[in-house]
């Protein structure tokens, strides 16, 4: 180029290469935890604080902050716009009873009690008291201070979290989260994405066995633990590992394939599956339950315990069927659905 050309002097240089640097960077800075898990040895174990955990009811707090001083300060009877949401009010009431076939277009908040009756269309619901829907209802977000029902096919579109019980009908929709301090009791045919309780009950015929896996899907560098058998400390494959019948691992399993537990096995710590994850009837999983893949849960099934709530998580689909119990959270984050099937 001439002298009226474009001129790049030392410090322009060394940006340019700065810029490429950090692109480097960016792009091989998330891989370098999967590199060394790769060449870890048994005793190189990534160390993971159990004892931390995110809010699970980070959505249900934030609605009820909102929602206490409006209650504390207002009339029943007022409205007013809500929470500078566009076209969007507030009602104040004390118990609040609604027959078939309402629908409101105000966010209720009650100082009492909620009952609403089948095909009933709502916004947001806080009760003070308890909360009972009828079936067929349609609600975006509810929170409740007491016990909360919800009728069959009642779709909820955000969240629901409650202080106390929560029971879920059959085929019920429950949106991006459900939470409570008590017990969840899950009817077959719900759906769900994240559900947070001490304990989690999956209600319904308890001799339902989802479809899991058979002996001729085996691979040729499978590690099986045979019926009855006793494997002590962690378990690490490259493939698929099978836990055969009453047989009992005192460790945690990682698996690069899929990972089987049959009838009545028992892993006192973690299951992560790069593959599936099938638990099969009446397993205990005292750890977390890791899939990238699918999680099948046959009934009887139980993960975690009430003093030590546990994590069930899939990349892709969870089916978990009637009779097993989870403690803690259980998410299904990646466009996939938690079905809990049978009767």
């Amino acid at each position: 180029m001439g002298e009226d050309g474009p001129q790049h002097g030392g410090g322009e240089i060394v940006n340019e290469f700065a810029i490429y640097l950090a692109c480097a960077a960016g792009i091989l800075l998330p891989t370098i935890p999967g590199l060394l898990q790769l060449r870890m040895e048994p005793d190189d174990a990534i160390r993971v604080d159990e004892r931390y955990i995110r809010d699970p009811r980070y959505l249900g707090k934030t609605f009820r902050e909102a929602a206490a001083p409006i209650l504390e300060t207002s009339q029943i009877g007022t409205r007013f716009p809500f929470l500078n949401r566009r076209d969007e009010y507030a009602r104040i009431e004390g118990d609040v009873v609604l027959p078939d076939q309402s629908k409101v277009d105000d966010v209720l908040l009650a100082r009492g009690s909620v009952r609403v009756g089948d095909h009933t269309s709502l916004l947001d619901v806080y009760a003070v008291g308890r909360l009972d829907l009828g079936s067929d209802c349609l609600v975006r977000c509810i929170a409740a201070g007491g016990d909360v029902t919800l009728g069959e096919r009642t779709t909820i579109t955000r969240s629901i979290d409650v202080d106390g019980s929560l029971t879920i009908g059959r085929g019920c929709d429950l949106g991006a989260s459900a939470s409570a301090t008590g017990t969840i009791t899950v009817h077959s045919g719900s759906q769900f994405r994240r559900m947070y309780a001490s304990r989690i009950l999956f209600a319904g015929s308890a001799d339902t066995i989802p479809e899991t896996r058979s002996s001729e899907e085996r691979s040729a560098s499978m590690i099986v633990v045979g019926p009855g058998e006793r494997y002590e400390g962690d378990l690490r494959a490259p493939d698929d590992v099978e836990i055969g019948q009453g047989a009992v691992v005192t460790g945690s399993i990682t698996a690069g394939g899929n990972v089987f537990v049959a009838a009545d096995g028992t892993v006192h710590g973690n299951l992560i599956a790069r593959g599936d994850a099938s638990l099969g009837q009446g397993s205990h999983v005292l750890g977390h339950v890791f899939s990238n893949s699918n999680v099948v849960i046959a009934s009887a099934a139980t993960i975690g315990s009430v003093e030590s709530p546990k994590t069930v998580e899939s990349a892709e689909s969870l089916l978990i069927a009637p009779g097993a119990t989870i403690h803690g959270w259980v998410i299904c984050e990646r466009g996939g659905t938690a079905v809990v099937i049978g009767a």
